[in-house]
């Protein structure tokens, strides 16, 4: 995982060692953390050095990395080692079932956050000059390359076009650039595999039906923010996760319609759901199958003190506050006899 591993990764090595050393002063625990391949630095040494610049001893905080290609391997032998005793993973739904059928091989508990075809609902009653602006965050933060940011927006027939033209004209007033100058809102995505990718799925897109309202375009790694109209059923986009800065708008006409079609797929990891009217919302994420709902908020956005997670393909297990010890502890029952 690279995408936000400084926070992730964070919030689950500190939850680790809590647990550890509040339930036993006497343990040494142990966290290997497999650094990303593509970057070994931002992704593992940075979190690594922290802790050991903290007083966190080397030995129990362990940074692993691998050259590219070599990891499955080396991941492989660390969840089957018999001294690992929890397995987390935060990547991709393809990699995450492999890690998850090792884990299991081994009887070792495992939490899955996985990957999301995430789905924000904007009704005809939301306030679309306050929420263009939260829906270019929730799309395109990062380039597209968080597992929270929204693929689908499902937007009330009355308000599609509205929302389609100002959604459009703020993604093409976003510069793409060195995102360490100042005026620059976007940088890179990872790698050239994705830059690929990104032309295949617009491509893709088109050849079945659909419309590039912004963007569509890229100079080598740097990929405009994506706008598409009339993403089709048969269009890979329709149902793959994007990771790239890409989403579809798509109208429906009742609550009953947008549901349907945020259930639509296998994934269920966040959604969001906009409208000044709060029952009608929160009825309306009662009955999204997602692990994660915000009502009247961006799709890009947890608390380490609450749960998170996904349903379906989007992963197992929670993590976050008070789970997080408890995944990390082991449960045992002691019985006093006199």
């Amino acid at each position: 995982m690279w995408s936000s591993r400084s926070s992730r990764g964070t919030r689950r090595s500190c939850s680790l060692l809590a647990a550890w050393r509040s339930r036993s002063p006497r343990a040494t625990p142990c966290f290997s953390a497999p650094a990303s391949e593509r970057a070994p630095r931002t992704a593992g040494g940075v979190l690594a050095d922290a802790l050991h610049h903290a007083g966190v001893p080397r030995d129990v905080v362990q940074l692993v990395t691998t050259r590219p290609g070599e990891g499955r391997d080396v991941i492989g032998a660390l969840i089957e080692s018999p001294h690992v005793r929890r397995v987390v993973f935060i990547g991709s739904t393809s990699i995450g079932r492999r890690i998850g059928a090792q884990a299991g091989a081994a009887l070792t508990p495992a939490v899955l956050e996985l990957g999301g075809k995430n789905v924000t609902i904007v009704r005809a009653d939301a306030d679309l000059a306050e929420w263009i602006p939260r829906l270019v965050f929730s799309a395109f933060a990062n380039s597209g390359q968080v597992c929270m940011c929204t693929d689908r927006i499902i937007v009330h027939h009355s308000r599609a076009d509205e929302l389609t033209r100002g959604l459009a004209a703020a993604a093409d007033a976003l510069s793409v650039g060195d995102p360490r100058e100042a005026e620059v809102d976007l940088g890179p995505v990872i790698g050239m595999d994705a830059a690929l990718r990104f032309d295949e799925l617009v491509a893709d897109a088109v050849d079945y039906g659909a419309r590039i309202e912004a963007g569509g375009r890229r100079d080598s790694l740097l990929v405009r923010p994506t706008v598409l109209t009339g993403v089709t059923e048969r269009a890979r986009f329709h149902a793959e996760e994007g990771f790239l800065p890409i989403v579809s708008i798509q109208p429906y006409d009742d609550d009953d319609e947008a549901v349907a079609l945020a259930n639509a797929g296998e994934y269920g990891l966040i959604a969001s759901v906009v409208s000044r009217d709060r029952s009608s919302a929160e009825r309306i994420a009662h009955d999204i199958r997602a692990g994660v709902v915000h009502i009247n908020g961006p799709s890009v956005g947890d608390e380490p003190h609450v749960p998170f997670g996904g349903l379906g393909a989007s992963g197992a297990g929670r993590l976050g506050g008070t789970d997080s010890v408890r995944f990390f502890t082991e449960q045992r029952t002691f019985f006093y006899h006199a």
